[in-house]
């Protein structure tokens, strides 16, 4: 039998810092970013999602409702801050860019209901504009919290739970035609223009991350939750990859843990052989930051 990976790979653009020294690719990366004609721009819906990837259990499922709330009265105060009336989405000139969109908040939301945030670090240098989206953010947060309006975490199972709040881009092609969209939840919050995309995808033809032996005998399933970045030649940079379940993931005893390790090592041998074709934004090819999930299972 062979592993599936199931297809989807979702964007992640954060911040980085404006003292990163930037190298000679990629200072011409973004200088082709600065010079996307207008007309490979059209008006995009932002929308302001979530990311619960990071929750200290898989099976923690009752808390994420209230983590859908958060992000909806999140939303709604980036609206209001932007002068948007309730039935209307915010546009024009006070909106962020969609360069200023590519930083997330990670959030530790405590049991007590209080928070503790961090603006994320970024790994896409090129594509740094500025801080306006994860401010919005960051503000809207602290507003909430400050008026008392932050709904409780009910459902929490430990003392906390992680997630990201980050925004999502509602994307065209080069042709013109919409991208759908595979979130599970997002509100929108305003109104931005954007170049069209085109995200990183596994070549065809290639081998998906093989098996591991003892638990393809033994009946035991995974699914990986892999992390990597995508370089404009369409391959894995080395050393990016990253397993985000958290270390307590599995939940079946020493056993479990170790079948796990085996099926994230199977995907991080099968990464260096990997081909993918790589980002595109507005004809301009950048790195890309992705998170692509891996499922092992059996088949008939």
């Amino acid at each position: 039998m062979r592993s599936r990976a199931v297809a989807g790979l979702a964007l992640l653009l954060l911040a980085v810092s404006p003292g990163t020294l930037l190298s000679q690719a990629t200072q011409q990366r973004t200088a082709c970013l600065d010079s996307i004609p207008a007309s490979a721009m059209r008006p995009e819906v932002v929308y302001l999602t979530n990311d619960w990837t990071f929750l200290r259990r898989m099976d923690d499922t009752t808390i994420r409702p209230s983590i859908d709330l958060v992000t909806q009265a999140v939303a709604g105060d980036i609206r209001h801050t932007l002068g948007a009336s309730a039935d209307r989405v915010p546009s024009g000139p006070g909106v962020p860019a969609w360069r200023e969109l590519r930083e997330g908040v990670a959030v530790v939301w405590r049991r007590d209901g209080s928070f503790t945030v961090r603006v994320a670090p970024n790994r896409i240098p090129e594509v740094w504009p500025g801080h306006a989206g994860g401010t919005l953010i960051l503000r809207a947060l602290d507003s909430l919290r400050r008026a008392d309006e932050l709904p409780p975490p009910i459902g929490m199972v430990g003392d906390s739970v992680s997630f990201a709040l980050s925004y999502d881009v509602s994307e065209h092609d080069s042709a013109g035609s919409v991208v759908p969209h595979l979130l599970r939840i997002g509100f929108p919050v305003f109104v931005t223009a954007a170049p069209w995309e085109e995200q990183v995808h596994t070549l065809r033809g290639g081998r998906a991350p093989r098996y591991p032996a003892e638990w393809r005998l033994r009946n035991v399933t995974a699914v990986v939750q892999a992390q990597f970045i995508v370089d404009v030649s369409g391959r894995a940079v080395e050393g990016s990859f990253r397993d985000l379940l958290p270390g307590d993931a599995s939940t079946g005893g020493d056993e479990s843990r170790r079948a796990y390790k085996d099926f994230v090592r199977a995907v991080a041998e099968w990464l260096p052989e990997a081909r993918f074709s790589p980002a595109r934004i507005g004809g301009c090819v950048v790195r890309q930051l992705v998170q692509q999930p891996f499922t092992f299972e059996l088949t008939q």
